[in-house]
């Protein structure tokens, strides 16, 4: 072996050797960055919200034909809520609703000609008896009585919302609004 093969060699292993650590180091770099940024990407616990009708046979008026509840007006109010929840809970954040008592808009009336009918009248306003917990099953329940009694005055703005139970939408949406959303109202997507 010459002297200028063995000084190419040594060559050769010093530039492998720099080379090996270079990658060595690029990758663990890489890992550690990967590893970062997956922990940044893992997603945020999206909020929880349960619901629950308290003994809906029992309700005012939750039904089409005035007593108990009909599963429909339940299913409506549910995924209305639910809704609500999605825009305006923060990630994470546990909310649980308990509804006690539902009395729709208007009032079962008899008419000859169609039987019976739904009727708005000032006498007939939407409310619903509400029990919430934020938070563990440690905060304490707060009850409240929601309604309004001028509800008539949305007819006009209503009017053009043809789904189901517009009137008592509107309640929940307002309530849940002033209970649960911050004031900018910037926390999710709009339902």
């Amino acid at each position: 072996m010459t002297i200028r093969t063995g000084i190419v060699q040594r060559r050769r292993k010093r530039h492998f050797f720099r080379l090996l650590i270079a990658i060595v180091a690029l990758s663990s770099r890489g890992l550690s960055n990967a590893a970062a940024d997956e922990r940044k990407n893992i997603p945020a616990p999206p909020p929880s919200l349960s619901i629950e009708f308290v003994n809906p046979d029992a309700y005012v008026d939750a039904s089409a034909y005035g007593r108990g509840a009909d599963k429909i007006v339940l299913a409506t109010l549910e995924q209305h809520l639910r809704a609500l929840g999605q825009h305006c809970l923060k990630s994470g954040e546990r909310l649980s609703i308990r509804i006690l008592d539902i009395d729709l808009a208007g009032g079962i009336e008899w008419h000859p000609d169609s039987g019976q009918v739904r009727q708005l009248r000032e006498v007939y306003w939407p409310r619903l008896e509400l029990a919430y917990r934020r938070g563990d099953s440690e905060q304490p329940e707060i009850r409240e009585s929601v309604s309004d009694m001028d509800y008539l005055r949305l007819r006009p703005y209503l009017s053009s919302d043809y789904r189901p139970l517009s009137y008592e939408r509107h309640l929940l949406s307002d309530w849940f609004t002033r209970r649960f959303c911050p004031p900018d109202g910037r926390v999710n997507e709009s339902p």
